[in-house]
């Protein structure tokens, strides 16, 4: 999961501002040499269609309600939750690691829960099992942009 916390934009033209932050988003998980790739892209066509992949071609954008959101969230991490207990690796670092993070993830949770008072909410596309879900949130004096993927 990726959260960031960003001031709201003194243009009215989200859609650009939506666009670089995603970049912004998707770029700095990204390790260099898939960056400077991406770069060398963006350079050649003059466009980063590559950051905007997973909720573009997946589509199917919803508006949530704040309730609805948190409600999601819960959902997904008890679905992670699951997922993860059945899956059978034997790698003792990997559980070890597991076992720290997702009291961590339900931390953050429990932290967006308390800390926005959402107006707008916007889930950018449908989840289905690697797909990186990605979250719009407008709040009153800040702007969040969420990533969330469950791969093993």
């Amino acid at each position: 999961m990726s959260a960031y916390k960003l001031h709201l934009p003194e243009t009215d033209d989200w859609v650009i501002y939506l666009y670089h932050m995603t970049l912004l988003a998707v770029v700095s998980g990204m390790r260099i040499g898939e960056r400077t790739c991406l770069a060398d892209s963006g350079r050649k066509y003059h466009n980063f269609s590559a950051a905007a992949n997973d909720y573009y071609v997946n589509g199917n954008y919803v508006s949530l309600m704040r309730n609805q959101w948190l409600e999601e969230l819960d959902g997904l991490e008890e679905q992670s939750w699951e997922k993860y207990q059945k899956f059978p690796g034997t790698n003792p670092a990997y559980h070890r690691e597991m076992e720290k993070n997702y009291p961590k993830f339900r931390s953050i949770l429990d932290s967006l829960a308390q800390d926005i008072k959402a107006y707008e909410v916007v889930r950018m596309n449908q989840y289905g099992g690697d797909d990186t879900l990605w979250y719009f949130v407008k709040a009153s004096d800040y702007f969040y942009l969420m990533s969330l993927n469950d791969r093993m």
